[in-house]
């Protein structure tokens, strides 16, 4: 297939403008939780509270509607961090303790709590 490069140069430019405008920054707390989630999982806080770090299980915790994996930071043993449990929103203990971004770009991120 012969491609003109005009119509190349078109699609290129067609493209870079729906990719700003897909990355575009927002304030909106939902789409900033949204967009930064690699997988779209869905919680419920129901669901979270499985994922407790006991018996064995993954230590999940949500932070501004973003659900993180912390099974493997040595300060989440067990699922305790500092009388903190893991299965549970943290939103307002966390905001109120911790650098969040330094913090929270070092974990994977597993998902975002349905509301």
């Amino acid at each position: 297939m012969k491609y003109n490069n005009r119509k190349v140069k078109n699609m290129f430019m067609q493209l870079k403008s729906l990719t700003k405008q897909l990355y575009k920054p927002t304030n909106d707390k939902y789409m900033m939780s949204y967009s930064r989630a690699s997988v779209q999982k869905e919680f419920t806080i129901e669901e979270l509270a499985k994922y407790n770090g006991i018996d064995g299980k993954p230590s999940y915790v949500a932070v501004d509607g973003i659900v993180y994996d912390v099974s493997n930071e040595t300060s989440w043993k067990a699922g305790i961090h500092f009388g903190l449990s893991a299965g549970q929103d943290l939103t307002e203990s966390f905001n109120n303790c911790h650098n969040k971004a330094e913090i929270l770009d070092q974990l994977p991120k597993v998902g975002i709590l349905k509301e």
